[in-house]
Parts: structure tokens; sequence; C-alpha cells
């Protein structure tokens, strides 16, 4: 065997050290990343606040939170519309 393959084969377990090494530091920072997104509740706002708005969609018809669009709801409201009788 030449001594350029040697050297390839002795150092091949090198290359899985370090693969392990770099998949444990990337799996704990993910980890610490997550455990601030928890702690913090930043999930949590980031669907809380739009949320308030589609629900007003949702509910009224209109892009505000749903108890502020409630009047603006088409059948809450006791306008007429030209041709409609009382």
């Amino acid at each position: 065997m030449s001594q350029k393959k040697k050297n390839l084969l002795e150092q091949s377990g090198q290359l899985i050290i370090e693969a392990i090494l770099l998949m444990t530091l990337f799996f704990g920072i993910a980890v610490m990343i997550q455990k601030q997104f928890k702690d913090q509740s930043i999930i949590s706002a980031m669907v809380a606040g739009p949320w308030a708005q589609v629900s007003g969609m949702i509910s009224n018809g209109v892009w505000k939170p749903e108890t502020e669009g409630r009047p603006m709801h088409p059948q809450g409201n006791n306008f007429t519309r030209e041709g409609d009788v009382q």
C-alpha cells in the first residue's frame, strides 16, 4: 500500500470525530435557542398578534380585533340599503 493511502486511512477516524463534535455543538445551540424562545414566549407572541386580526376577519368580516370589529359586522347594524323598506 502506498504511503499516501496509508495516511488517508489513518486520518479517517478524525473526520468522524470532528463530525460528531460539530453535530453535538449544533444540537446544543439548537436546544439553547429553543429554550430562549420558550422562556420568552416568542412563538406565542408571533402567533397571538396576527391571530387577533384574523379572528376579527373570520367573525366580523373586517381586519380588526374581534371585539373592536363586532359593531362593523353587516348583520349587527340596522342600516338600510336604497330600496329596502323598513
